[in-house]
Formats: C-alpha cells, sequence, structure tokens
C-alpha cells in the first residue's frame, strides 16, 4: 500500500533511512526538523511497515524564461530486504500521478550512478541537466583580492540573487529557505559556504588538497574573488568546481550530464523534446 507519511511514523522512516543510506542518526534529524513535509514524503508499506520511501522537494524549473512548478524528487530508498521486486518502480509510478493531480509539470532527480540514470529512464526520466566540471589548481591561479568571507545572515535573500544571476541557462530554481537548508546541510556535512555582496560559494572536501565546490554565484566578473575565498577558507590546492554550461572559465573542464526531469503535465512533456543542458545545482548530500 502506498500512503503519505504520517507525523506519527516518522521515527520508522528515520529507521528506513539509515538502514538504506547509513547516515547516523543526528543527519537525518536534521533533514526531517527542516525539510520533512508528510503530504509531500510517499511511502510504501507492507504488512503495516515501511519498507520503501521517497521526499519531494518543491522548487521551480525555468525553462525558456517561463516557470513551471517542479519536484526534487530526493533520497528515494527501499528495505534492501525487499529490492529487486518492483517496489520502487509503484512507488515512482504513483508519485508521477499524484504529482499530475497537483497540476505539477517537472518531477527532477539526482542519479548516484550511471546505473541509476539508466533505471531511471526506464520511468521516462530525460537526462536534460548537464554542467560542466572544471578542474583549477591554487598553483598559478591568478592572486586576486578575496572576498570577506561571510555566513547565509549576509546575503538575506541569496534566492533572489541566484535567480536573477542564472539567466543564461534553463535552471532549477529554489526558494529561500531550500537554498538556507542547502547551505546550511552543507556545513553540517564538514563543508563550507561563503557568502558577501558579490555572490556565494558551497564546498566540501573531496580528497586529500582537493575541494568540490557545488555551486558558485556570482556578479559577473567577481567569480575569482569568491574561488579565492574558497581556496583560503579550505586550504585546498585543487577546486572541483560544477558549474553551467554557460560558465566562463580559461581551465580545463569537461561537461557532464548530472540530473534527470520526467515530464508530468502535457505541456511540459512538449517542452521537455527541446531542453537541453539545463543547470540544476545544489544536489544535497
Amino acid at each position: 500500500m502506498i500512503t503519505t507519511a504520517e507525523k506519527s511514523n516518522v521515527n520508522e522512516l528515520k529507521e528506513l533511512w539509515q538502514t538504506c543510506f547509513g547516515d547516523d542518526r543526528e543527519y537525518i534529524d536534521f533533514f526531517f526538523s527542516r525539510r520533512f513535509v508528510p503530504e509531500n514524503t510517499f511511502v510504501y508499506s507492507l504488512n503495516g511497515r515501511a519498507v520503501a520511501q521517497l521526499f519531494l522537494l518543491e522548487g521551480v524549473f525555468r525553462v525558456n524564461g517561463e516557470e513551471y512548478p517542479s519536484y526534487y524528487l530526493y533520497a528515494a530508498c527501499t528495505h534492501p530486504s525487499f529490492r529487486r521486486k518492483g517496489i520502487m518502480g509503484e512507488l515512482l509510478k504513483y508519485t508521477e500521478t499524484e504529482a499530475k493531480k497537483r497540476k505539477t509539470d517537472f518531477i527532477c532527480l539526482v542519479p548516484a550512478d550511471k546505473h541509476l540514470f539508466e533505471y531511471y529512464s526506464g520511468f521516462s526520466y530525460k537526462p536534460v541537466f548537464s554542467e560542466k566540471i572544471i578542474t583549477v589548481n591554487r598553483r598559478g591561479y591568478s592572486r586576486e583580492r578575496s572576498i570577506e568571507t561571510a555566513f547565509p545572515e549576509a546575503q538575506k535573500d541569496i534566492s533572489g540573487f541566484r535567480n536573477k544571476n542564472l539567466t543564461g541557462s534553463d535552471c532549477f530554481l529554489w526558494d529561500n529557505d531550500a537554498l538556507k537548508y542547502a547551505a546550511d546541510e552543507n556545513v553540517f556535512s564538514d563543508g563550507g559556504f561563503i557568502c558577501d555582496g558579490s555572490g556565494y560559494a558551497l564546498f566540501r572536501p573531496d580528497g586529500e588538497n582537493v575541494c568540490r565546490v557545488i555551486e558558485i554565484c556570482a556578479r559577473g566578473g567577481e567569480t575569482r574573488g569568491l574561488l579565492n575565498a574558497v581556496f583560503d577558507f579550505s586550504g585546498a590546492e585543487r577546486l572541483i568546481i560544477n558549474a553551467p554550461l554557460d560558465f566562463e572559465t580559461d581551465d580545463v573542464f569537461e561537461v557532464s550530464n548530472n540530473a534527470m526531469a520526467l515530464a508530468v503535465t502535457e505541456r511540459a512533456k512538449k517542452l521537455i523534446e527541446k531542453i537541453d543542458g539545463a543547470f540544476f545545482g545544489l544536489p544535497l548530500e
């Protein structure tokens, strides 16, 4: 049986999350205290026991300058004892039906590996999101004045800043609460967040002396100041930056598909055939 979640079974959902992903309880509690919405959480139960679940986080997919109500499908999981039985497939189909009832145009997700890209394509998800993966080495990097680092309070309307400056690409947009959570979640996971009037960057360690910049967003011409701040703050010798395809750089980069979208409504199905190289950004850990 598939239902939306109830506050009364939160502990059971947390236990299922921990069994499937291995995260510590503190991190799981952090998510549930900030982003858990019962009516946006779908649960597959057998004999009164939750065996699979997924979470829908509200957002907007901006395509050709128009904004379409969308969800980010997050933390989909099935208990190890119940995998390979088609349970997640049923949950995905049910979620699509519910999204259509709610007149939500797209469901987007970030597969963790190549196998999952293949899996979700079987449910009509398409890899319409791409990113530049840019490598920047500290040695030889043009040294410019680093910005003064600060934390989220320095940028009260970070979502407005992001939405305004990600203008060259179709992209997934978040409200301020979602962006604040993404920043806090990254810091909670031993990453960092720097922010001032010129922009912001989220980053986390990615190996010895390497730091991954999950997202960077700056006013034109001010990216290098932010990157210098990341070098200073992280102590890394090399940065690996996930950026939109229109991000200008003279550094070495490759292009990779990183997220997928399912067109739910009829208007979305017409649009999705024309979307290529959209930017997702800010996948949660």
